[in-house]
């Protein structure tokens, strides 16, 4: 429905504000202020009233404001998760960290991402990304995928259970173990993303600092030991 009146003055700290359903009339007279918000959606075209009452509002903060006709659908992903597919038309908004393995071809779909999406890179010329507040990458996923939220940590012995061609994608860090080697990674051709960084031990560095897909670093785990020894001490 639109052109209800929107009851609060001001919007703030959230991930995406569809402005579409105020935007007739005199229906945004009542928001005086937009912030701290990642994703703004706004009609393509307003009415004359409509883009006045818009004009006065104080917009701080914004990553991104995206216009979209009236009746254009928008499928939201929240969270973290692996999507084998994407096939409905229309406008995706990703939030989060998501791995996406394939995107149907001969359709109009377009993305919004806030966040971390890894895209299976045989899927990359289907890749339609109208606005990004955050980080992608195109990794080949033709092997297993383990997704973790925030961390993981591995060891040499849990590779042994892994199968060749393992993507490990963390939203923070991915903590390598002190006897996890170049040649382990190497022999089982592991895919590390993280969101913030990757740990792991001078044996490791060489293929991590080759292959690893960062937001952040690449950090030592000497370094990284020394960090927590003087969080401890500080508290």
């Amino acid at each position: 429905m639109f052109g209800k009146k929107f009851k609060r003055k001001t919007i703030s700290n959230v991930a995406v504000f569809d402005l579409r359903p105020y935007a007739v009339g005199d229906s945004l007279s009542s928001i005086k202020k937009i912030e701290n918000v990642a994703t703004l959606i706004i009609p393509k075209d307003m009415d004359e009233k409509a883009a006045t009452a818009f004009a006065k509002i104080t917009i701080k903060n914004v990553a991104s404001t995206i216009k979209l006709d009236k009746d254009a659908e928008v499928h939201t992903s929240n969270g973290s998760a692996v999507i084998e597919s994407i096939n409905d038309p229309g406008v995706h908004l990703i939030n989060g960290i998501n791995i996406i393995k394939n995107i149907a071809p001969d359709k109009d779909i377009q993305l919004m991402i806030n966040g971390i999406v890894i895209f299976d890179k045989a899927c990359k010329d289907r890749v339609n990304i109208i606005a990004c507040n955050g980080i992608t990458h195109y990794v080949d996923l033709s092997g297993d995928v383990k997704l973790y939220p925030n961390k993981t940590s591995i060891d040499a012995k849990s590779l042994q259970y892994v199968d060749n061609g393992i993507t490990f994608v963390a939203g923070n860090k991915i903590i390598l173990e002190d006897d996890v080697t170049s040649d382990i990674l190497a022999e089982k051709n592991v895919k590390l993303v993280a969101g913030n960084k990757v740990v792991c031990g001078d044996d490791a560095m060489a293929y991590v600092r080759t292959n690893a897909i960062v937001g952040n670093k690449v950090q030592s785990l000497e370094e990284y030991n020394k960090l927590l020894e003087k969080e401890k001490d500080v508290k």
